[in-house]
């Protein structure tokens, strides 16, 4: 790895990069990610997942990705004000 005086250099975050890849190839068969996803409420509408998801579908490659889908805190209230809602009823 490269660095420079206070940062990484680009080959050595692509070197990162690709050992991530490798490792999680090398334990599910495939790259698995966490990352929020676009919900039907719009409060997010893009994330680091569906775009890599989006291009990945894109090429072909769709099968070779498995995103874990989480919460930004934003849908975490939101999830929580519907719950609350639905047990008033």
């Amino acid at each position: 790895m490269r660095f420079a005086e206070n940062a990484f250099s680009v080959s050595s975050i692509v070197d990162l990069a690709h050992s991530t890849v490798d490792k999680s190839f090398k334990k599910f068969g495939k790259f698995v990610i966490q990352s929020p996803m676009p919900d039907a409420e719009g409060i997010l509408l893009s994330s680091p997942g569906s775009i890599l998801s989006a291009q990945l579908e894109a090429v072909g490659l769709g099968s070779f990705l498995e995103v874990v889908p989480t919460l930004t805190p934003r849908q975490q209230i939101q999830a929580l004000r519907k719950a609350s809602s639905q047990n008033c009823q």
